[in-house]
Order: structure tokens, then sequence, then C-alpha cells
């Protein structure tokens, strides 16, 4: 650490080949990385693997390399000892985590992937950085947001002028899906519920397909009466199945449940 100089920062990258996040994350970081290191800054990850075995390890390290060639360091996998008490030394509970550090070993924050989001502009992400980068993230978000949500209008009008089965969100942030309302298809960026309230049905048998296209994750589906999905913007680790007006299945993994 201290060779790299007083201006260097280096993190640690708790991660591993079988967690989908890590996955979703590691590709921002390599791009932050490779922007940095064009830049001339320093800035070093040494990746801390949580892979089960040598071989998850080596085949996802060899991802993290930019296209410049500049590869990431990373502990070797065999030290096992080491990597478990930097876990315990960092109070690193659940992965992708990237703590940042000075060279002279002390904390800039545990909270590294945040700092990696705000972009490689806020480094060397000192507090001011920080501060500053999380203000101009939340004004980006909300500006997010709130195109999301006209978005949604916007197709909701559209599936009805086109005499189409209206499909929309009811559950979870608006920035949770991409909907393409004339390939007919949701794409899932979080734990998002959506349905087709319009279609309630009071009576008769009704059927209705679904086609998982591609998936990383747990597919779910379901039915629910008309007040079975309480609508929110909000996250929620809840869905279809989770209460006694709704009922879910997951196909994965071969399960049905009602009210949780």
């Amino acid at each position: 650490l201290v060779a790299l100089g007083d201006d260097a920062v280096v993190g640690l990258y708790f991660s591993a080949h079988w967690c989908p996040p890590c996955r979703g994350f590691t590709p921002e970081l390599v791009k932050c990385y490779e922007t940095l290191k064009a830049a001339g800054k320093k800035f070093e990850v040494v990746f801390v693997s949580s892979d089960r075995d040598q071989a998850s390890f080596a085949e996802y390290f060899d991802s993290m390399v930019t296209s410049a060639g500049d590869q990431m360091c990373a502990l070797k996998y065999e030290n096992r000892q080491l990597k478990g008490d930097l876990n315990t030394l960092f109070e690193v509970n659940g992965i992708p985590t990237l703590v940042l550090l000075k060279a002279n070993g002390e904390l800039i924050t545990n909270n590294g992937r945040e700092a990696v989001s705000y972009g490689a502009d806020y480094f060397p992400w000192d507090p001011a950085a920080l501060q500053r980068g999380e203000a101009e993230a939340e004004a980006k978000a909300a500006a997010r947001a709130k195109a999301a949500v006209d978005k949604e209008k916007d197709d909701a009008a559209a599936q009805r002028a086109a005499g189409d089965m209206v499909v929309e969100r009811l559950l979870g942030p608006a920035v949770g899906i991409v909907h393409d309302i004339t390939a007919k298809t949701v794409k899932f960026k979080g734990f998002v519920t959506v349905g087709a309230p319009e279609a309630f049905a009071t009576s008769g048998e009704i059927y209705y397909e679904i086609e998982v296209l591609d998936t990383e994750g747990f597919p779910q589906i379901g039915f629910a009466l008309k007040d079975g999905i309480e609508r929110s913007d909000e996250y929620s680790s809840e869905g279809c199945g989770d209460n006694a007006k709704s009922w879910g299945l997951d196909g994965s993994r071969q399960t049905k449940w009602w009210n949780g």
C-alpha cells in the first residue's frame, strides 16, 4: 500500500462467481478501474474470493481485466485463513462488498460499491466527494424514476388503444423493470411484481401463458384476488403468494405457496 504513494486508493473486493449481484457489479468495477488507470490515477483492486473452488475462482478472476490488459490483483485462493480474517476485520456480512482503503491502511469506506456507482470523477472518494456524489446520484435517481413512471402511463394508454391486455408494474420501483410493449417482454432488474389487473375476472376458468426467455434468478408467477397485491413504488421482498389473497408458483424450485 505504502509503495503506491499517499494519494493511492486500494479496494478489497469480496465477491464470488456464483453470486448474481457480484456478476452484475464486477463489470461496473472493471469499467471504473479502466477509466482511472487510463487517467493515471493510483487505484488498485484486490479480489478476495468467496468462490467454492479454485476453478471457479480462476474463471471469475479472468473477467477482471480491462480492455487495455490491466489485470486486477487477487488474494491467492488457497489463502482461506487470510480471507476469513479479512472478512472479520472489515465486518463483511454479504457479497459483493468493496472496501476502500488509503495507502496508509486507513478506511475510506466499506461501502465502495456505492462510491464506485458515483463514478470515477469522484475519485479518491474522500468525504466531500462522496457527499457530492450522493447528492447528484439522488437527483439522477429521482429523474430516472419520474421518466420511468411517465413511460408506464404512456405504455398503459398505448396497450389499451391497441386492444391489448394491459401489463403493468404493481409493486416495486418503476426503474426495476424494462417493459417493451411492442415485443411484449418485461426484463426484471430487481424484485418487482407486474400483473394485468384490468384482466380481472369473477367467473369461469382463466388461462394465461408466460414464456421465460432468460433468467439468472428464480422467476415467480401466480394470481391474486382483486386487492391481493397492494400497489407500491417502494422496494418489497414480498410478492404474489406472500399474503392470504394471492397464490405463487416457482417453477425453478418446483414450489407453490399461499400466505407466505
